[in-house]
């Protein structure tokens, strides 16, 4: 079994009639440690929806809904709206719909985690308000949720740590975490390992590397907790939920495809009976499952034989910490 997942799952707008676009993704935890993710499945997508303005004196120009998939956000929000001048029409705003002058807008979001301990960030570009419609904007967010636990230990001086990851929250992962630590971009060293997954260091400030061992998979998962702060006689427990989906083929087919193919919904209908490797977010070889994934929803293409025939199922849904049954 081969699975191959493309960057296109990172940042990716789909079913919006907008020009918008989202920058700047930032992860922060309150302790300073900044996350950056490689081959990772953090998103926001954006589902735009226009309307007539009413004639109501109190009707708004934007509406701002935003959601997750998983446990990621706490439900808060801080926006602020800057106009095409540059101007600061709207501060750290907690509110969620806006009375706007006809005109082009960015916005800055700050989205508080689920465990108040840090928050995400980011930009929204190109917000068009022509003073006739109103702009319903969406969006939805998945990233990890991450955790870390301390606990003091005397361990001569030095800093223990040991990360554990989970496909979603109470379900272990069956892969492997391998740790390593930087600073000033080379590798650190353990003082003492305990195994493969648990090390001890002189404390300091590192650049904590994590690979989630997804081989079977075809690639590894990894995340960077940038600024990591040990000390003495602590030991740090990374506690990461990946927020992950799961499926597997049914035992309905009396042939199993060769491939299939995962693409944003709506590409069935533009395609057609053929594949497109350009809009396609990753395919799996040999499937049978089943195998985690980012949740979301897709058109899957089934493909028989290496393209000697070609089904699609649209609007396939995955949900955190549930397994879909892909049927023939």
């Amino acid at each position: 079994m081969k699975y191959i997942i493309s960057l296109m799952i990172l940042v990716l707008g789909i079913c919006s009639i907008s020009a918008l676009s989202i920058s700047d993704y930032h992860y922060e935890l309150d302790n300073g440690v900044t996350l950056e993710t490689i081959n990772g499945w953090d998103f926001v997508h954006h589902y735009t929806r226009t309307d007539t303005v009413t004639e109501r004196e109190e009707a708004m120009d934007l509406y701002l809904d935003f959601d997750d998939l998983g446990r990621l956000l706490s439900g808060r929000s801080k926006v602020t709206i800057i106009n095409q001048s540059g101007d600061t029409v709207q501060k750290e705003c907690s509110r969620k719909a806006f009375k706007l002058e006809k005109g082009e807008y960015n916005i800055h979001v700050e989205l508080p985690l689920i465990n108040d301990n840090g928050f995400i960030a980011y930009k929204i570009n190109g917000i068009d308000i022509d003073g006739l419609h109103y702009e319903d904007i969406t969006l939805v967010h998945h990233d990890i949720e991450i955790f870390i636990e301390k606990e003091k230990r005397n361990m001569n001086g030095l800093a223990m740590y040991k990360p554990h990851t989970s496909i979603y929250k109470g379900k272990d992962a069956d892969f492997s975490s391998y740790p390593k630590v930087y600073s000033n971009g080379k590798l650190v060293e353990p003082d003492e390992s305990i195994n493969d997954f648990t090390h001890k260091i002189k404390p300091n400030t590192y650049d904590l590397v994590i690979e989630m061992d997804m081989s079977w998979a075809g690639y590894k998962y990894q995340i960077t907790l940038n600024d990591f702060e040990m000390s003495g006689n602590t030991v740090y427990i990374p506690n990461i939920n990946l927020n992950a989906g799961s499926f597997k083929m049914s035992e309905e087919f009396e042939e199993y495809p060769s491939l299939i193919h995962f693409y944003p919904i709506g590409t069935a209908d533009k395609i057609g009976e053929t594949e497109n490797a350009a809009l396609e977010i990753y395919k799996v070889e040999a499937p049978r499952g089943p195998y985690i994934c980012p949740p979301g929803g897709y058109d899957i293409l089934l493909n028989y034989d290496y393209g000697a025939e070609y089904q699609w199922k649209k609007n396939i849904n995955f949900f955190v910490g549930e397994t879909a049954i892909i049927e023939p």
